[in-house]
């Protein structure tokens, strides 16, 4: 009898989600740390070193995810929320 893998989309997209996020933290995340500048002149330094590239899809695309990958804790989620 063959051996096969089988495994489920929700352990997949649940990897993706949970790799997404410390990646977000990582890579465009600087806002994160931003409040432990007290210095004018360090903040628009931050600020200008991002604007060129900044995007706001990063949480659109996570809660796509989220949607994709679990659409029973999507219809949980949003309506608590909003």
């Amino acid at each position: 009898m063959e051996d096969t893998i089988t495994v489920d989309l929700s352990i997949i997209w649940a990897g993706v989600i949970a790799s997404a996020v410390p990646a977000y933290v990582a890579f465009d995340g600087f806002d994160l740390v931003f409040p432990f500048f007290r210095k004018r002149r360090d903040r628009d330094m931050m600020t200008n070193s991002i604007a060129p590239v900044c995007d706001d899809e990063t949480s659109l695309a996570l809660c796509g995810g989220l949607m994709a990958g679990f659409p029973l804790a999507y219809a949980i989620i949003m309506p608590a929320i909003t």
